[in-house]
């Protein structure tokens, strides 16, 4: 996966030394008293499918739906989130908390809080590079009984990453490592930690108003045979700065592999930056 990802971003690296963004300057002068103004983007980081890579102030809602649909099953997942970050310069702490619906075939919907996360994020600029560094911690409020979340098997989330700016075009790559863990019980041979990678890449075209964006992820699950996972996603968006402080966005989630969750999702995002 590392060397999957090192040849994509050479050629962006290469890319960068293209000129700024022509409305970028008007859109700086607007905020140059403003505390919201910033050195990498004019405009507010708000991927879709991803959680966002620069620190900030906000705070927002997500709504999401995922379905997988065979001959002989069903399964619809529905989930309102919401989330909040404070800033510090270029740290920050972030918090979210999903509210979960899960449907399957012949079982009656069940309903409940998934687990809670919360996490620091450091994300320091130079010029139109942006460096990502994240520790996230996920709590046991779920419900195990009803296939949402758990109340048992907390997690603990690495990741790092960086993003690039060139003109309007951005570029952005993270890779992450998530495990399972609980500190009342170590791991034994019948029962291992599920560990997953997830590789991420994003692309984006800003504009004054709108931001197009195409969101790439590798998920890869390394666990005990029965329980190994790969599948890959792809993910369309739109993003509309309704005001400098509040954007709404919307993305369409696809798995591209045999090996899936879900055949497709629906992703809608209002955030506002303070």
């Amino acid at each position: 996966m590392c060397r999957w990802l090192l040849g994509l971003l050479i050629p962006v690296v290469l890319f960068a030394g293209d000129p700024g963004h022509p409305e970028s300057e008007p859109d700086m002068e607007m905020d140059a008293d403003h505390s919201k103004a910033r050195v990498f983007y004019p405009y507010p980081d708000m991927p879709l499918l991803h959680s966002p890579m620069q620190a900030a102030r906000r705070i927002g809602v997500e709504l999401s739906y995922f379905d997988y649909i065979r001959k002989s099953a069903t399964r619809k997942e529905s989930a309102a989130t919401i989330y909040g970050e404070y800033q510090w310069e270029s740290l920050s702490l972030f918090m979210s908390a999903p509210y979960r619906r899960l449907s399957e075939s012949g079982v009656q919907p069940r309903i409940h809080f998934d687990n809670v996360r919360l996490g620091l994020l450091l994300s320091p600029t130079a010029g139109r590079f942006l460096g990502h560094y994240c520790l996230v911690a996920a709590f046991t409020t779920g419900r195990e009984a009803r296939g949402i979340g758990s109340e048992f098997l907390g997690n603990v989330e690495a990741c790092t990453g960086f993003a690039i700016q060139a003109g309007l075009f951005r570029f952005r790559a993270r890779i992450r490592y998530n495990s399972q863990t609980n500190l009342e019980f170590a791991e034994t041979k019948k029962r291992k930690f599920q560990r997953t990678w997830y590789g991420e890449l994003g692309f984006e075209l800003h504009f004054e108003r709108v931001i197009f964006s195409l969101e790439l992820t590798r998920v890869a699950r390394v666990a005990q045979k029965k329980d190994r996972f790969h599948t890959t996603l792809v993910a369309p968006g739109l993003v509309w700065r309704v005001l400098p402080e509040w954007s709404m966005g919307l993305a369409v989630p696809l798995t591209t592999s045999r090996e899936r969750r879900y055949d497709r999702g629906l992703i809608f995002k209002s955030t506002y930056y303070f």
